[in-house]
């Protein structure tokens, strides 16, 4: 048996400083319009035709419950969508998975015109898979047509205005100081699209076309989706080791257990029972990959719409769950309880968090004259095991101070769009922020409402907060900020918070994934075989 156990996270929220180079091949030459000549890579119809380097490598399959709702980067509040992302596309910067520090990507050099102006310089030579070359162009445009999408919004609130000076020079414009750009750049929000594609109106929900270590391929709905290796990718140290990925679905729990087992399938990277994690293992084939996780699991609560529009009920049902024992029933102990409505990161703070207090809540309803058998309503769930048997428990911990509810299961494409709409009562969830700017602004600031801010609090106090600390530069000011944010975050409760949780992988033990983040994303283009 092999196991690997990663057991402390380096935290680190600052600023990347310096130039990072990159190599990259020769492109073909582009006009004044930032398009250049098709090279020869839509000439390739399926993985068995790539100029792989000899031996030829066997690829990837993941067994997965569910697919995403699309592949479009900046189209969906997805972690498995942006696994997906993070193959086929590239931002001017990603997170390094050791530290989620901002690294350039398709930049090969940055320098800071004024603390509100930044001047980049796009790799020259990179390649989308439709054969051009990506200009400075390309960003500006994928820019502006991203931010049209809700779940892109909030990432593009670091920038006010992009501008191609040529084909390779790009100017950001952040209107104000901001100590977020460099983490926005780095989400799939942010990353490129080609122009061209983007003027003739191309959908990219279903085919995907961008720079990455592996090109979309197909997607047969239900069942998978390929991607194949992109052997002229311009990151020659990051080029792709397997020949192809797919993803496979709607796959039950036991099945993807015994799939993994035969070698049907090769790396399970979501919702395993306690009993499968347990037995495999002790298997002398199979990797069981564990580290803690910076998910943060809630309970989110409308804002907007009965009861929860009342701050009370809000803190009485957080105060009636079992947080204990949702980690332990739910997630089979792989989770840390928590109370706080901010994850444990540099600025976040214990101040005002809640605690189990079953008789405290009925205490509660009863000074403000509210009748908690008034005060039912509706849990939506997603059909993953863990949210159902929460749901559970939240619905037999709320019975007993009185409130009943219900529990509607819907798929996930489901639980997403109708989350995001405010379209629901409460919602079991999960959101994996990189720091605490961005998790604030994301879930709780209110020009994420439709997007991350799933609650749809509107608080001005709480906005300006985050604002402030996102403007302050100085690390150690905007740690004071963030404090004060948090504090007011466990005040306002605009959700239950329940768990922080654990990354699991369980894959064949021939198969090395050196680069798992802590938010839970993998770069797949650096996973290979041994023996």
């Amino acid at each position: 048996m092999k196991k690997i156990r990663i057991l402390a996270l380096i935290l680190v929220n600052s600023l990347l400083v310096g130039v990072f180079a990159t190599c990259a091949p020769a492109g073909a030459p582009a006009d004044a319009n930032g398009t250049a000549a098709a090279t020869s890579i839509s000439q390739y119809a399926n993985a068995s035709e790539l100029p792989l380097p000899a031996p030829v490598q066997r690829g990837i399959t993941l067994g997965l419950w569910s697919e995403p709702p699309n592949v479009a980067p900046g189209r969906h509040a997805s972690l498995l969508a942006h696994s997906m992302n993070a193959l086929t596309h590239n931002g001017l910067f990603r997170l390094e998975y050791q530290n989620l520090v901002p690294t350039p990507d398709l930049i090969d050099s940055w320098i800071a015109l004024s603390d509100i102006l930044f001047e980049f310089h796009i790799t020259p030579g990179v390649m989308f898979h439709n054969g051009y070359e990506l200009t400075a162009h390309d960003f500006v445009a994928s820019f502006e047509y991203l931010r049209n999408y809700s779940y892109a919004a909030a990432v593009h609130d670091s920038i006010e205005y992009a501008r191609a000076i040529d084909n390779h020079t790009l100017h950001i414009d952040t209107g104000v100081p901001n100590a977020m750009l460099f983490y926005d750049l780095a989400h799939h929000g942010n990353w490129v699209l080609p122009r061209a594609l983007i003027e003739s109106g191309k959908d990219f929900k279903a085919s995907p076309i961008g720079t990455g270590p592996f090109i979309f391929e197909n997607w047969n709905l239900g069942q998978d989706i390929t991607f194949i290796r992109n052997p002229y990718y311009f990151d020659h140290e990051r080029i792709a080791y397997v020949p192809y990925v797919i993803w496979k679905f709607a796959i039950d729990t036991p099945i993807r257990a015994i799939a993994l087992e035969r070698g049907e399938i090769d790396l399970i990277a979501d919702i395993l029972t306690v009993y499968d994690i347990q037995r495999m293992r002790n298997l002398p084939n199979i990797t069981v990959f564990e580290r803690p996780s910076l998910t943060y699991h809630s309970m989110n609560m409308n804002t907007e719409v009965f009861p929860f529009d009342n701050i009370i009920v809000r803190q009485a049902v957080d105060m009636a769950l079992d947080k204990e024992a949702m980690v332990a029933i739910s997630m089979q102990g792989f989770g840390t309880p928590i109370w706080q409505n901010t994850p444990p990161l540099p600025g976040s703070s214990p101040i005002g968090g809640g605690s189990f207090d079953p008789d405290g809540a009925r205490l509660l309803l009863d000074e403000h004259g509210l009748e908690p058998a008034t005060l039912g309503f509706e849990i939506l769930v997603s059909r993953y095991v863990q949210p159902r048997l929460r749901a559970q428990i939240a619905q037999d911990n709320l019975l007993e101070i009185g409130i009943p509810t219900t529990i509607t299961v819907v798929d996930s494409a489901a639980h997403l769009s109708l989350t995001q709409a405010g379209a629901y009562q409460a919602s079991l969830g999960g959101y994996a922020a990189t720091n605490l700017m961005s998790f604030l602004r994301n879930t709780m600031h209110s020009s994420s409402i439709g997007g991350g801010n799933l609650s749809r609090i509107n608080s001005p106090e709480l906005d300006a907060l985050i604002d402030k600390a996102i403007a302050t530069l100085d690390e150690n000011e905007r740690i004071a900020i963030l404090e004060q944010a948090g504090t007011l975050a466990n005040e306002i409760r605009s959700a239950a918070p329940i768990s922080m949780g654990t990354i699991l992988r369980v894959h064949n033990s021939n198969l090395v994934l050196p680069e798992i983040g802590a938010n839970g994303f993998m770069f797949l283009n650096m996973a290979y075989w041994i023996q």
